[in-house]
C-alpha cells in the first residue's frame, strides 16, 4: 500500500494461525481490482469489504485470483466487472503452502508467516 516493494507486512513468525491484513481507503470509494504481491503467500484467503470497519462482506477468495507471477513470491490479481464500493478492504488468510522460508525459495527470516510486499486496490 506504500508503493515500495522493499517494505512488507508480515504476520507472526513460526506460527500457523489464521491472519488478516486490512487497509483503510480513507472514505467509501469504488474499486474493481486488487493486486497482492506476496512474499509468503496464502494458499487460501478471502477478500472482505466494509463501509464502517465493523460489518464485513465476503466478495472474493483465492479461487478467483489470476496469478500474474508464479511462486515462490507470486503476484495475484482479482478483478470485478462492476465496481465495489467500500472504505475497508481485508484479506483473511487461512492456509499456507507446505514449504516456507528458504525451503520455498523465499526469505529465511519469517518462516511460517504470511507476508505481503504490496497490496494495491484500484479502479481500472
Amino acid at each position: 500500500i506504500d508503493g515500495d516493494l522493499t517494505t512488507r507486512w508480515a504476520a507472526g513468525i513460526f506460527q500457523k494461525n489464521e491472519e488478516w491484513f486490512q487497509v483503510d481507503l480513507g472514505q467509501v470509494q469504488p474499486f474493481n481490482s486488487i493486486r497482492l504481491n506476496w512474499e509468503y503467500w496464502a494458499t487460501s484467503y478471502a477478500v472482505e469489504v466494509s463501509s464502517d470497519g465493523e460489518h464485513w462482506k465476503d466478495i472474493a477468495d483465492n479461487s478467483q485470483a489470476i496469478r500474474l507471477k508464479e511462486p515462490p513470491q507470486p503476484v495475484e490479481e482479482i478483478t470485478w466487472k462492476q465496481p465495489i464500493r467500500a472504505r475497508y478492504v481485508r484479506i483473511s488468510m487461512t492456509s499456507r503452502p507446505d514449504k516456507s522460508g528458504a525451503k520455498a525459495g523465499t526469505s529465511q527470516w519469517t518462516p511460517d508467516a504470511f507476508s505481503l510486499w504490496e497490496m494495491g486496490v484500484y479502479l481500472k
